[in-house]
């Protein structure tokens, strides 16, 4: 993992009393944001990217993704 970046919204999933004190294996595993499977524990994610014209396929089905959930690509 060369590249990480924080996300926009920090937490992006407000933590609950429920995750207060929370570590370990029971911190990684709760929900820190729409995308959990992403989102690091210190909310960062790895920087991925897909070229339209070397990937058209993968670039397309992100991009409908994005429009439909909202969810920036």
């Amino acid at each position: 993992m060369l590249i990480v970046a924080p996300l926009r919204d920090r937490p992006p999933v407000e933590e609950s009393a429920a995750t207060d004190g929370l570590h370990g294996l029971d911190r990684l595993r709760s929900v820190r944001s729409a995308l959990p499977a992403i989102t690091h524990v210190d909310y960062s994610a790895r920087v991925q990217t897909v070229d339209r014209r070397t990937n058209p396929d993968f670039h397309a089905l992100i991009d409908a993704f994005s429009r439909r959930t909202g969810i920036p690509s």
